[in-house]
Parts: structure tokens; sequence; C-alpha cells
């Protein structure tokens, strides 16, 4: 693992490597009962999900970034991976699941960590709350829908002039051309492509980082489920 966070230039502690380490053994328990991972064995937890989680941290710690939110955050990648060694933002953990929404909790309490908490809620309903609408430096999320389904997702919450960021293989790529339409209706522009390197890991991965560029139209976030049965096209 330290070698890994090495390769990623990340400025962890000993007791970064200690939670991270309880993080692990809380998802092998849990997994047992509840579908959180598909592989929960430490070095493909170390590499598919921690190191594939932490290729935000050098754009999040080079940013004036206080507030970041994680969208479809299920076993806690990328924002309690996040969390765990960004100890100056706070992050908001959105996790539809009740289960998978408890096990945050629990993982958050377990291991001490002070700069996240976890909202069991539909990302629809939450874009919509004076609290949280246009409220965060960066909206985030990892394997949570087909991109212009997680443009609506995001948007709503990313504040005028905040970043929508999104983590893809390389072959999305091709499809960005497809929803370019979509980013336009809601603010969006593209900001960076950017090529990421994660440890041991085969596949080509990006991070796709979008400006928010105007405050979202008020019709987003659609009803919930809307964004996924309807995309924007």
């Amino acid at each position: 693992m330290k070698s890994g966070l090495t390769r990623l230039c990340i400025d962890f502690k000993q007791i970064d490597i200690e939670r991270t380490i309880r993080y692990f053994e809380l998802i092998a328990e849990y997994s047992r009962s509840m579908n959180l991972v598909g592989n929960s064995e430490f070095c493909n937890l170390a590499v598919r999900h921690l190191f594939d989680s932490l290729a935000l941290y050098k754009y999040l710690t080079n940013h004036d970034f206080k507030k970041v939110v994680d969208v479809g955050s299920g076993a806690g990648f990328p924002g309690l991976a996040l969390a765990i060694f960004i100890s100056s933002v706070k992050f908001t953990l959105i996790e539809s699941n009740a289960k998978k929404s408890n096990f945050l909790k629990t993982v958050i309490d377990s291991i001490g960590i002070r700069n996240a908490v976890v909202l069991n809620d539909r990302a629809e309903n939450v874009g919509r709350l004076a609290e949280y609408r246009e409220n965060f430096d960066a909206a985030v999320a990892r394997a949570l829908a087909k991109t212009p389904t997680s443009f609506e997702l995001l948007s709503p919450l990313a504040k005028e002039n905040g970043y929508v960021i999104l983590y893809k293989s390389r072959r999305a790529m091709k499809e960005m051309v497809h929803y370019s339409t979509t980013a336009k209706i809601l603010s969006l522009q593209l900001d960076v492509v950017m090529d990421v390197e994660v440890p041991n890991l085969q596949e080509e991965r990006i991070l796709l980082i979008y400006r928010k560029i105007t405050p979202t139209p008020q019709r987003y976030p659609r009803r919930s489920g809307i964004p996924q049965k309807r995309p924007i096209l």
C-alpha cells in the first residue's frame, strides 16, 4: 500500500495507513452480508478502489477546495477514501441505499473520520434542497451512471465556477461528442481531461473535469428516477 501511495504522490501518515486497513477489514466483514464490492481481498481493494479513488488527490490538494460531494458513494469510493487522506476538505457522501449508508456511517465512526458526513437520500432530492444546491466546490462520481445522467445529478450540487468530476476509462473519450449538448444544457464546460496512472492497474483511466459556468437551470435535477430512465440528449 505504501508503495502505491508514494507513486501517487500522496502525503500520508501512519494513522492514514492504519485507518485504511481498518476500513478494508470492515468492507470484508460487511461484504459477507451485503453487496459492497465484487472482491474484498486486500490487494483488489487497494488497487481497483483505493488507488483509483486517490487519482484525484493531487487535483483536490492543488486547488482551494473546502467542500466536496461524492454522489453514489457506495462502499465509500472515492469520497471516504479521499477523506482519509485529505483532512482539509469536508466530504459529503450521498448514498441512497440505506444499508450502504449505515455502513459508511459505521466506518466513519469506527476509524475516527471527522471531515466526512453521510446523507441517505437520492441525489435528485438533495440537489433541490437549498442547504446543498450549488453549495460544493466540486461534485464527484465514480461508477455512478452513464455520463449524461451523472451530469444531471452532479451539476445542481456544484457551485457556480465549481467543478463536476467524473472517473472514467479512457474509452469514454470516444463518447464525449455524444454528451456535449447535455453538458451545455446543464451549464457545464469541459475544463480538462486528466490522464491518470493508477499503480498496478492495467486499465487506462482518465478524470473528466468540467467547470460549471452559470447556475443550473431550475428544472434540474428532474424527479427521482427520471435522469436514469430519460437522460438528457
